[in-house]
């Protein structure tokens, strides 16, 4: 595609001419009037192929600015009708890319409205103001049950603390004593108490099937805690929804063991979005304070 007025260039090339050889200009004057001719020509060429790219990629807003730019400098630009025409065209393709953010907008309102099983809540402080941050849970407990050394298929209820997507926390219930399962004391196949880091295999398996495997650390304080690699997988996997079964295997002591299924994580999505919403409000609140 020819981009530099032919016009302009012979134009310019006279002009030169007319200059060297009737006013006797010296090299040097000549060589900046060249300079100049080829650095008009080269935005020329440059503001063509950005309006080109940057329509190609519809990014409208760059398109249009260099069209105006191409008009204000270069108004003998054969390109500058062209363009003109093109401009009708980025109007029409402007207000189509409008409705489709409106809809994605709605679309995004109707999946932050369907939360499902899962609940948004707020961190508090000593008074009971909502702190910075948001979390999601589930609304109800999730129940299973849980085998070791002292008792088989008892009650489990199960938490999910769910900050970040890299930072989940799974806290498991002895349901018939209604207290979290929290200790670094266990007792081994010969009822001997030991005091460690207890280290768990997790294994899930979401609505089609698919298993994945992970390790967790068991802290004393809080329950089941993950590594953002791997807190990241489960929160892929609750993103999917449906019915999503886990398995909690101590990785020593493989008789204890803890099962419960999420019959329908569907609205974790929602909830997810909708918790990433009340933590943006909730730092602005706390910014504009000060």
């Amino acid at each position: 595609m020819e981009t530099i007025n032919k016009r302009t260039r012979i134009i310019y090339g006279i002009v030169l001419m007319t200059i060297v050889s009737s006013c006797g200009v010296s090299q040097s004057d000549y060589d900046k009037l060249k300079e100049e001719n080829e650095r008009l020509q080269y935005i020329e060429e440059r503001l063509v192929a950005n309006v080109e790219e940057f329509y190609n990629e519809k990014n409208y807003i760059f398109a249009r600015h260099n069209i105006e730019m191409l008009n204000k400098i270069h108004p003998e630009s054969p390109k500058n009708e062209e363009f003109k025409e093109l401009l009708k065209v980025i109007e029409k393709e402007e207000l189509e890319q409008k409705k489709d953010i409106f809809k994605g907008f709605r679309l995004i309102g109707e999946i932050m409205a369907n939360k499902g099983m899962w609940s948004v809540r707020n961190y508090v402080d000593e008074f009971g103001e909502p702190k910075m941050y948001s979390y999601v849970t589930n609304t109800s407990l999730i129940h299973g049950t849980f085998s070791n050394y002292e008792t088989q298929d008892s009650k489990l209820d199960v938490r999910f603390l769910i900050r970040y997507s890299h930072d989940i926390l799974i806290r498991l219930y002895d349901s018939g004593e209604n207290k979290l399962i929290s200790r670094t004391v266990r007792l081994d196949e010969n009822h001997t108490l030991h005091r460690s880091r207890i280290t768990y295999t997790v294994l899930i398996q979401d609505k089609d099937g698919y298993r994945t495997s992970l390790i967790a650390v068991y802290n004393t304080l809080d329950g089941l805690r993950f590594d953002e690699t791997e807190s990241q997988k489960i929160h892929n996997v609750l993103m999917t929804g449906g019915t999503i079964k886990f398995k909690i295997t101590d990785t020593d002591y493989p008789t204890i063991e803890y099962q419960f299924t999420i019959q329908n994580a569907d609205g974790y999505e929602g909830a997810y979005l909708s918790m990433d919403k009340e933590q943006e409000y909730l730092r602005n609140k706390e910014w504009n304070k000060d």
